[in-house]
Parts: C-alpha cells; sequence; structure tokens
C-alpha cells in the first residue's frame, strides 16, 4: 500500500508541490517496518508466501531516505 502510495505521490508531484528528488518516507514500529521495506525490499527478495498470498510487491519508487524508530528489516541482507 504505501508503495502504491508513493507512486501517486510522484506520478501526481508537480501537482502536489513535490520534490520528487527529496521525497523521504517515516514510521514508528509496525510503520517503521513497513517504511523500510518500501524502500530497501525488493520484489524479487519478497517471501514467496507473502508473494503467492497477496501478489507481487509494486515497483520502488527513487526515495531519498527513511526515518525508522523502533522498527527493523525483515532480513538484513536487504
Amino acid at each position: 500500500d504505501l508503495r502504491d502510495a508513493l507512486r501517486y505521490v510522484f506520478a501526481n508531484a508537480d501537482r502536489l508541490g513535490v520534490d520528487r528528488d527529496n521525497v523521504f518516507v517515516i514510521g514508528t514500529s509496525a510503520g517503521a517496518i513497513t517504511a523500510l521495506h518500501a524502500a530497501y525490499l525488493d520484489a524479487a527478495e519478497a517471501p514467496k508466501n507473502l508473494t503467492e498470498k497477496y501478489g507481487r510487491l509494486a515497483e520502488r519508487e527513487s526515495i531519498r531516505g527513511v526515518i525508522s524508530l523502533a522498527g527493523a528489516l525483515y532480513d538484513l541482507a536487504y
């Protein structure tokens, strides 16, 4: 869902007044986990059981950074 929201922001950046080169995502707890995975997880790296259940991940947008408060990556190899 976050990747879809980011795609919307990037597609409408001019209308929304968003600088595409300076988009950051931030989250706390589960939101931090979501932000980190939206920024760093490639579709090919997603756990197979999740992609089978929910489908492939949307493509990543090029974001500038992530602020993660009390969240972690699923796998440090990302």
